[in-house]
């Protein structure tokens, strides 16, 4: 096994480089959470992992009353054990099947299995559809690991545990002929019948290595993540009692590393003239006079603060301390940027890359936190791309704190202009102001539109409710922002494209199928496919709106309002035939020379 001395130490640095960061609360009533998954289909929810055995679903804001899943049944609850992990696979929208991780009784071991989504329900999974992929002993209550993740290759990276007990005394963690105390990688996806091994796995032809294990010397990696954007992968290896660490690895690195357990625990010997000869030795390490075991959490990769981008926070479960760290150079920064004062048990990242994080409680105390710059003023996006491009008539979304007292959704037309004593007045840059129309209010998130009459240019948002106002914030405002709705921020997939194959004669459609292959059928068909999003300007003329699919100009043969949602726009485009067999190709739209988030769709 290939691995290395990384001789990069942690510098730290106090109120220099680093902006200030707060917690708002999204949600509370979470019992015991040690997981948040976003997956990544377009819908906005967040799934909240319950260590008793039960995940739940947040969805606008809400806690949604009817369980996602519940395996209390099946797990034994314990200081480190219970239900541990989520993950869903790449194309979930698709698949509609996840995977857990949790520790059933007798005898104590790991249990990674997967479930399928209800065939009626999307907000329920069927309980009854379990399947084991792979189980393993363990042989103490504690150190189980207990993190799932897809890497950016599409392999599925277990994170376990040395075992337990303490100084990890059955040798687990240098052990290459167990799965404890490793980063395991898999490949769950191939249409095996459980899982198959990596070809490209280090230690695959060896018989001294299991072939799932990707590293080694790990004691309890208490969650790990990839950078969304470079690829490289974060590990958060909590200490036996002097250190915790931080371990990285750089995007396509081909694995191997051997962390250190239980050599070392951070940069430090466990015993006097130890060997760290092909040791990894962690980026950022603290001592316990700072926290007691350490959770990891994500780089920021969101768009609503842009002073937090390429900082990887995480914390620490006993002190409630919460870390940003980065790279300079061939040297890491850190530094303390908020002391929570909360048991902090895991963060998550929704789909548009903005970062969440769990206060660990029994009861009903558990709470859901969203992680932002202390010092930005709400954010105004165009609610369908997430980009600072708004227009008149589209549909944007304003970020921030106590924006209105409760959450409410409008449900008449045309749309109340005071939703749950929330208000939103857009002031032109002719000086004009007018009340917005809302769609949605919560104490974090505001959905209104650009009145009509708005003229473009400069613009004023002022947010008022029973508190007074709230929040003012500028804007600039176009005639024309094209966005279209994605399945996440880079565009991978129509989160909300209705495909539809048309008789020659312009009848019925005989079929309409949501982010799914597109198969263009008989040649009498054809095949439409509709983006929707906001700011795009129904009125704009056709001639003025143009489509690139896969490199192919598509016909546009409509441009308009959509009938079923008040503010938002419709382009209906004609997928070209020689497009058939191409797979996954880009859709670009451009709509008076301004071009909109490019979107993918799959055309077999």
């Amino acid at each position: 096994m290939r691995c290395w001395v990384l001789l990069l130490l942690g510098a730290s640095l106090y109120g220099q480089t680093f902006p200030a960061v707060r917690l708002e609360r999204v949600a509370a009533g979470v019992v015991q959470c040690t997981d948040i998954q976003s997956p990544k289909d377009g819908g906005g929810r967040l799934f909240l992992v319950e260590q008793p055995g039960r995940i739940k679903i947040l969805k606008n804001g809400q806690i949604l009353p009817t369980l996602f899943l519940d395996l209390r049944s099946k797990v034994v609850l314990g200081s480190e054990t219970g239900l541990l992990g989520l993950a869903f696979p790449p194309n979930f929208a698709e698949k509609q099947y996840f995977y857990v991780n949790y520790t059933p009784p007798t005898p104590l071991r790991t249990v990674i299995s997967r479930f399928r989504v209800s065939a009626t329900n999307p907000d329920v999974a069927d309980p009854a559809s379990e399947q084991i992929i792979l189980t393993f002993n363990q042989p103490f209550a504690n150190h189980n690991g207990g993190g799932l993740v897809f890497g950016p290759d599409g392999f599925l990276y277990i994170g376990t545990g040395d075992g337990g007990s303490g100084n990890d005394p059955q040798g687990n963690g240098q052990n290459t002929n167990t799965l404890l105390g490793k980063m395991l990688r898999i490949d769950t996806e191939s249409g095996a019948a459980t899982y198959a091994v990596p070809p490209s796995n280090p230690c695959m032809g060896s018989s001294s290595y299991r072939p799932e294990i990707w590293a080694l010397g790990l004691r309890n990696p208490w969650r790990y993540s990839f950078d969304r954007e470079t690829g490289d992968l974060y590990i958060a290896d909590v200490g036996q009692d002097r250190a915790e660490e931080v371990n990285f690895q750089p995007a396509g690195d081909p694995g191997g590393q051997n962390y250190g357990w239980n050599v070392m625990e951070g940069l430090n010997c466990l015993r006097s003239g130890c060997n760290m000869t092909g040791l990894t030795l962690p980026v950022m390490e603290y001592t316990h006079a700072l926290g007691i075991s350490i959770t990891g959490g994500f780089v920021y990769r969101g768009v609503l603060f842009p002073a937090l981008r390429g900082i990887y926070f995480f914390s620490d479960y006993g002190s409630g301390r919460i870390w940003g760290l980065r790279r300079s150079g061939d040297v890491w920064q850190n530094q303390v940027l908020l002391n929570a004062a909360i048991n902090v048990s895991t963060f998550g990242e929704d789909q548009n890359g903005e970062i969440y994080l769990a206060r660990h409680s029994g009861g009903a105390g558990g709470e859901i936190y969203h992680l932002v710059d202390a010092n930005s003023s709400p954010l105004a996006v165009n609610a369908a791309s997430y980009a600072s491009s708004i227009a008149r008539e589209g549909i944007t979304t304003a970020f921030g704190t106590a924006l209105a007292t409760i959450t409410q959704s409008a449900t008449t037309t045309p749309l109340p202009t005071s939703l749950g004593g929330t208000t939103v007045l857009v002031r032109d840059s002719a000086g004009v102001e007018r009340p917005a129309p809302l769609f949605y209010v919560s104490p974090t998130q505001v959905n209104y539109q650009i009145p009509a009459e708005t003229a473009s240019g400069a613009a004023t948002v002022t947010i008022t409710n029973g508190a007074g106002t709230v929040s003012t914030a500028t804007i600039q405002v176009a005639a024309v922002a094209p966005g279209v709705f994605a399945f996440d921020a880079s565009g991978q997939g129509l989160a909300a494209a209705l495909i539809q194959r048309v008789r020659a004669d312009g009848t019925q459609p005989i079929e309409a199928v949501t982010s799914a292959p597109i198969n263009l059928g008989p040649s009498t068909d054809q095949v439409f496919l509709a983006l929707f999003g906001t700011g795009i300007r129904g009125r704009s003329a056709l001639s003025a709106i143009r489509c690139i699919i896969g490199g192919v100009d598509a016909g546009v043969s409509y441009a308009g309002a959509q009938g079923g949602f008040v503010g938002l726009d419709q382009i209906n485009v004609l997928l070209p035939r020689s497009l058939i067999g191409r797979g996954a190709v880009d859709v670009v739209l451009n709509v008076e020379g301004i071009p909109a988030n490019t979107v993918r769709v799959n055309v077999q």
